[in-house]
């Protein structure tokens, strides 16, 4: 007997060929190119075809999906593997059936010029109801030693009065307001009075006609307690052209200063020379004919800054409300 032979069907071996392929390269690499069928590019995304793919791991969906669309396509294992889809049925081009076969699995796809396909894990997508925010820039101001020159903060963490020593504020165990010299500046204080004015408790006293100025802290008369840098100013007008800030002890103080009224007593603390360079030339005109003109530089004598300078210059007339016979 001669042997029989037996024919098969076209394509019939092709397409098993083709569907042991394409299960093999879905643990490969990600790249997608179209499968030799008999239609173009073209047709191949834009026809539909009728699908009844049931519902299972995402790559036997994805295999099957393949097979009946006419797409050859590969993608890496990790990004299908513990994923499912719902499948497809109905009628759906290719762009159609990979966005519902790939709904809620957290990858997308794209398809190039050459009719490539690439699958890549999904951009996250912003929340219905929600607003994207555009970019902000913060720009902050720097932060200043208190004693800068250039420091036009109203907020003087620390104090020396109350202690002798630099001490918070928050931790002096004495009741102490600062008065700063930024404050003074955009109030322009001409005097001592008109600065202690900030002061809750304290007010100006009689002032002999402007020639010196007393002050009743808490109800005390505090006449021989002006100091300036922690030494006994009695009774006497104190300059502002040079004063860094005024420190106002509230309550007795004379474990450390000696005599001293039970109210409190006034500080000025003067301005001390710095390295870096600060030059002010300021003039003033005020009420009855006031003029004032104000100088201030500092700066490092030397290239190491351990010789530094500080000039202040104050020179003021003004006449008053009294008329002088």
């Amino acid at each position: 007997m001669s042997p029989t032979k037996r024919r098969c069907r076209p394509g019939f071996q092709s397409s098993r060929l083709q569907q042991a392929v394409t299960g093999m390269l879905l643990l490969s690499a990600l790249t997608v190119s179209t499968a030799p069928y008999a239609e173009s590019d073209a047709d191949t995304l834009s026809v539909k075809h009728n699908y009844h793919i049931g519902g299972g791991s995402l790559s036997q969906v994805l295999s099957q999906f393949a097979t009946t669309s006419g797409m050859l396509f590969v993608a890496e294992a990790r990004l299908t593997e513990g994923k499912t889809s719902a499948g497809l049925d109905g009628e759906y081009t290719v762009e159609e059936g990979f966005r519902k076969l790939l709904a809620s699995t957290g990858l997308s796809y794209s398809i190039s010029s050459d009719k490539t396909v690439t699958l890549k894990i999904a951009q996250p997508q912003p929340q219905s109801g929600t607003t994207a925010m555009p970019a902000v820039t913060v720009v902050g101001t720097a932060v200043y030693d208190s004693t800068d020159p250039y420091n036009e903060d109203y907020r003087l963490p620390n104090a020396n009065t109350a202690t002798k020593t630099d001490t918070p504020i928050m931790e002096t165990p004495i009741s102490i307001q600062v008065v700063p010299k930024a404050v003074m500046h955009d109030q322009q204080a001409v005097q001592l009075g008109d600065a202690i004015k900030n002061v809750s408790g304290v007010f100006q006293g009689f002032s002999f006609g402007g020639f010196s100025e007393t002050f009743f802290i808490r109800g005390f008369d505090a006449r021989n307690t002006n100091y300036i840098d922690g030494l006994r100013w009695p009774v006497s007008r104190i300059p502002l052209a040079n004063a860094e800030r005024i420190e106002v002890v509230k309550g007795a103080a004379a474990n450390l200063y000696g005599r001293i009224e039970p109210g409190g007593m006034i500080n000025v603390v003067t301005k001390r020379p710095q390295a870096m360079p600060y030059y002010s030339l300021e003039q003033r005109f005020g009420s009855y004919d006031l003029f004032q003109t104000l100088a201030d530089a500092t700066g490092s004598i030397n290239g190491d800054g351990s010789l530094m300078y500080r000039i202040n210059f104050e020179y003021l007339d003004k006449n008053s409300f009294r008329r002088v016979s």
